[in-house]
């Protein structure tokens, strides 16, 4: 069985546009998609690990996306 490097993965679903751009920005940089999302969600954290006002607002037509 393979080890596997990293821990637990999760599924996101993004629209079209969120998609294309972030595949280009991955192309650009030469990273994957996977690195970028990693990056992203990383910086989120240290925000919110600083102590940083993050405001959240996400309406129920959002949630539905």
């Amino acid at each position: 069985m393979k080890e596997r490097k990293l821990g637990p993965r999760i599924t996101v679903s993004l629209d079209e546009d969120s998609y294309r751009a972030l595949n280009r920005i991955a192309d650009k940089h030469e990273v994957s998609v996977s690195w970028l999302a990693r990056y992203a969600i990383g910086g989120f954290l240290q925000q919110c690990r600083s102590g940083a006002k993050i405001e959240l607002t996400m309406t129920k037509q959002d949630e539905e996306k």
